[in-house]
């Protein structure tokens, strides 16, 4: 296996590759793992690691180039010993609904795969194709082993009780302010209208940075939006220091399953986020950002 500190050797010196040539500066991904078997039985059921193969992979951006890729593996292959760099290619992928478990080493068990392939994929409608997909938080060799023994639990409401917990749903609008009904302006948005009426509406609240990206940072990480690392817009370069101060790994780590849906500001990739499903919108039109304003 191609440890993650050895891969990130790569990574980074795109990065920077990347920064010196473009002008664009980004966070480097985390580690992302395909992994599959021919008979896939032995690796939803049987967990049989001996009859697994695997892939191991970290996404770039669009602005980094095949040219700038092999630059970066001359300039680290020219300065260290790494007698597995043949075996790294620049590959596009496409992402389809698929298997995809964004995980913390530490808390990745036995039980969690087996709810996500047994329980949580069929009662939400999906079926298994493709290649099992996960998305490394923390290095994977830290983290503890799985009992092989464990038997996988039957009643989900044994264990850890996630299949028990409240859903959470974290709604940001796009720059408007208190430009709402909520605080007394002539401006009709019935439902946050609603939410105010049967929740709490805060009137002494105040914003963490005047601009777009840096404000939702503060929210999403609980940082200032100079430690969050995001001081500008994410449209001019910008990002996260770290994307796992990211609210959703808080909330992954309690049992969720994360959903990003609509627009989001923190990102250029919101795929590089780690959310386990994305139902972001394939632009920033608004009949398709939200078809039903017009009348809502």
């Amino acid at each position: 296996m191609l440890t993650p500190s050895k891969r990130s050797t790569q990574a980074y010196k795109l990065k920077f590759a990347v920064k010196k040539a473009a002008q664009v500066d980004y966070v480097v991904p985390p580690l992302e793992g395909l992994w599959w078997a021919e008979d896939m039985d032995t690796f939803t059921h049987a967990r049989d690691k001996s009859a697994w193969d695997w892939t191991m992979m970290i996404m770039t951006p669009d602005w980094a180039t095949p040219d700038l890729y092999e630059q970066a593996i001359a300039e680290v292959t020219a300065k260290k010993d790494l007698p597995r760099c043949p075996n790294y290619a620049w590959k596009a992928t496409t992402k389809g609904c698929r298997r995809r478990s964004c995980t913390s080493a530490r808390t990745t068990t036995k039980g969690l795969s087996w709810r996500l392939h047994n329980e949580w994929l069929p009662a939400n409608g999906y079926e298994e194709t493709g290649k099992h997909h996960e998305i490394y938080l923390s290095d994977p060799r830290r983290g503890p082993r799985e009992d092989e023994n464990d038997p996988a639990p039957t009643d989900p409401s044994q264990g850890d009780g996630i299949m028990n917990r409240p859903n959470i749903i974290y709604i940001h609008s796009h720059d408007t302010g208190r430009y709402v009904q909520p605080y007394g302006y002539q401006i009709s948005t019935p439902r946050i209208q609603q939410l105010a009426e049967q929740g709490v509406l805060f009137r002494q609240a105040f914003c963490a940075a005047p601009t777009c990206s840096p404000s939702r940072a503060a929210l999403l990480t609980g940082q200032s939006p100079h430690n969050a690392g995001m001081t500008g817009l994410v449209n001019r370069g910008w990002g996260l220091n770290d994307n796992s101060q990211h609210l959703l790994h808080t909330l992954r780590a309690a049992g969720y399953l994360t959903v990003l849906g609509g627009l989001q500001h923190v990102a250029f990739d919101p795929n590089s986020l780690g959310f386990d499903v994305n139902l972001s919108p394939q632009d920033t039109k608004v009949e398709n950002v939200a078809p039903g304003s017009s009348t809502s």
